[in-house]
């Protein structure tokens, strides 16, 4: 099977599995079929850094390493579908992107196991992408210079270009529904197209890609009426914006920013969390240490988990994870996740707000942890969990609303020797099985037998 082919077949597979067991039984039963840990990839070397999910079927994630046994050794974007390795025994693996056009960011919108209408995967590359006809893009693709935005649609396997400004666009986050992109660029996309030093926070509508509209913003052009048709494109930020994360319908997003937005700008230089929601602007992060990776809840966007700088006597600045519940009446109310003086970083919430998974390298919980591991805390259980515990550390976790999350380490989680980086999944349910487990119950086909 070719690479190509490989790329189109595996979510034709996983929808067949979907379409045959059921879409909620299968995303809410994977616990019970998956083993402790599973790794999904098997590169010889190379690196693996972000990655993204909604639910745990799939997974996308970012790599230089070869994935696919097919020579790759730049960043790709890539896919893990944990249906296809858990029920079909198959690797699950596809490849979205090919070439030297350094392919990074990658976010994925809804992703259920029959339904993939919703499923958008985000991510940004270098503007020639699509000049690559390996990339399967559409055909209003527009080759360029800097840094844009892409989306790769589950149900179509095909590439389309979002943005071909000059200068560069980039950390693109999908919504939830998959219709809405937000991203930062320092090019003033909507005026004049100069190019400052400052990124500043877009939020892009899909839907208004189309041959009149290849990229956004779209031109100026006119509706059937003859009245000005919406540009597509919205500038969110005035005074810096970037690293944004969006609700379901991407009415409330959050994001970083040094430009004191809260207060006018009047005293700018420490880097801050906002959420914008519904054009209302409330300030998360506080006090004069920076605070970076918000991660909001898609289903509601009440809950943001961010990283945030602390001074810590004896060690100096110590990363630590903070996560905000939002309310209509009154502000944020912050839950540090880590106890005193102990570290967290890169958290990552799962779309129902109900876990939290991020990075430590201290012992949380006085079991003799050491190096950076992968930590999960339920907030409605207020109930803190340690994934993984392996000499080789582990980073990059990704959260999703069931047991299961992703995360990528060295270590050998499953006794074949493995000693490179690898993106894996685990399965934390108390009762996890040993090894696969199939849930289909295959029974013996009734034959006629003769009566004595």
């Amino acid at each position: 099977m070719t690479k190509r082919e490989l790329h189109k077949a595996m979510p034709l597979v996983a929808v067949a599995l979907g379409l045959s067991l059921g879409a909620a039984a299968i995303s809410q039963a994977l616990h019970r079929f998956t083993p402790r840990f599973v790794q999904a990839t098997t590169q010889s070397g190379g690196d693996i850094g972000r990655g993204a999910a909604w639910v745990p079927d799939r997974f996308t994630f970012e790599s230089n390493g070869d994935v696919l046994g097919n020579g790759n050794a730049t960043w790709q974007i890539f896919l893990f579908s944990l249906l296809v390795r858990d029920f079909a025994g198959q690797p699950g693996l596809s490849q979205i992107t090919f070439g030297p056009f350094d392919a990074h960011y990658p976010s994925f919108s809804r992703n259920t196991d029959s339904d993939i209408s919703l499923a958008v995967i985000a991510f940004e590359a270098d503007g020639g992408l699509c000049s690559d006809p390996a990339n399967n893009c559409d055909a209003l693709a527009a080759p360029t210079t800097g840094r844009q935005i892409f989306v790769y649609r589950l149900t179509t396997g095909r590439i389309t270009q979002v943005t071909s400004g000059p200068g560069d666009c980039r950390n693109p986050n999908i919504s939830g529904l998959g219709a809405r992109i937000v991203f930062d660029s320092t090019t003033d996309l909507l005026g004049g197209g100069g190019i400052g030093t400052v990124p500043e926070l877009y939020q892009g509508e899909l839907s208004e890609l189309d041959p009149t509209c290849p990229q956004l913003p779209c031109p100026p052009r006119l509706d059937r009426f003859g009245d000005p048709r919406p540009r597509g494109l919205v500038r969110l930020t005035t005074g810096g914006g970037w690293h944004g994360s969006q609700s379901y319908n991407g009415r409330a997003i959050a994001f970083e920013s040094r430009g004191d937005l809260a207060n006018g700008n009047v005293n700018p230089g420490v880097q801050h969390i906002y959420v914008l929601r519904d054009d209302i602007l409330t300030q998360v992060s506080f006090g004069p240490e920076d605070a970076r990776w918000p991660s909001l809840n898609s289903l509601g966007g009440r809950t943001v988990a961010f990283e945030q700088d602390k001074m810590v006597a004896g060690r100096g600045t110590v990363p630590q994870v903070i996560v905000a519940r939002l309310s209509r009446a009154r502000g944020p109310r912050l839950i540090p996740l880590t106890d005193g003086n102990a570290s967290g970083f890169r958290p990552s919430v799962d779309a129902k707000g109900f876990h939290i998974a991020f990075t430590s390298s201290d012992d949380l919980l006085g079991n003799g942890s050491l190096n950076n591991q992968i930590f999960a805390y339920n907030l409605h259980k207020h109930l803190m969990l340690q994934i993984t515990s392996a000499a080789e550390g582990a980073d990059f976790a990704v959260s999703t609303p069931y047991q299961l999350l992703g995360f990528v380490s060295s270590a050998d989680f499953e006794g074949t020797g493995n000693t490179a980086p690898q993106f894996h999944a685990a399965n934390f349910y108390k009762s996890a099985p040993r090894d696969f487990v199939t849930p289909f119950l295959m029974t013996p086909t009734p034959t006629v037998t003769p009566t004595p």
